[in-house]
């Protein structure tokens, strides 16, 4: 029973596109052993472990590139995935980085990252990124919540890969009625804390 209320409330099985856009959407087919979060070809890979230079390798490797993430709506779909998984790492690499220009994040794609929150940690005296020319890749913490942090490129973590899809189909769902609960997360900055992607307690 307590396994079912769980995924219930994590919006299905682990690996289900969970996306509740209520406008025109992409039903997309993603290369096996990707899955499709919110149109989103995501593979959390677990079989590999090391620096974020060689863990992007080994995502370009099998067809893809480290995952990025836009918008607070698809981190919390992705979170629920890692959850759902039930792994338990401190950090994942995403593709992110500051090498080329200190300061300016780039996403491996050459676009922007979107700087402050609600992507980036932000608690009190904690304002991420904030470990200058010693931290230049991108990862989601575990022990900030799982949003974004910098971290030293030469540290091993796990990778999160995203893929091309293999097929692209456009979808309409029904608008949703006035009583559905919104999607959007908040944006306004929090007075302590921020209101996180995970409820585990952040690690002194």
């Amino acid at each position: 029973m307590k396994l079912w209320i769980f995924i219930l409330v994590s919006g299905g099985l682990c690996g289900a596109s969970l996306s509740s856009a209520p406008l025109p959407q992409h039903g997309i087919t993603c290369p096996p052993p990707s899955v499709n979060l919110d149109g989103h070809c995501i593979l959390v890979d677990m079989d590999n472990m090391g620096i974020w230079h060689d863990m992007r390798a080994a995502c370009q490797e099998q067809g893809g590139d480290m995952a990025k993430v836009h918008d607070p709506n698809f981190m919390t779909t992705l979170v629920d995935h890692i959850q759902c998984l039930g792994y338990n790492e401190e950090f994942y690499w995403l593709g992110g980085t500051d090498e080329e220009k200190e300061g300016h994040w780039k996403w491996v794609d050459g676009t922007d990252i979107r700087m402050g929150f609600p992507l980036w940690f932000h608690c009190e005296n904690v304002v991420e990124p904030n470990s200058g020319d010693h931290a230049d890749c991108l990862v989601s913490a575990k022990n900030a919540y799982f949003y974004l942090r910098d971290q030293n490129c030469i540290n091993y973590y796990h990778p999160i890969c995203e893929f091309p899809p293999v097929g692209d189909v456009t979808t309409t769902s029904p608008m949703p009625s006035e009583s559905a609960t919104p999607t959007l997360a908040s944006t306004t900055p929090p007075e302590r804390t921020p209101t996180p992607y995970s409820t585990l307690s952040v690690q002194k």
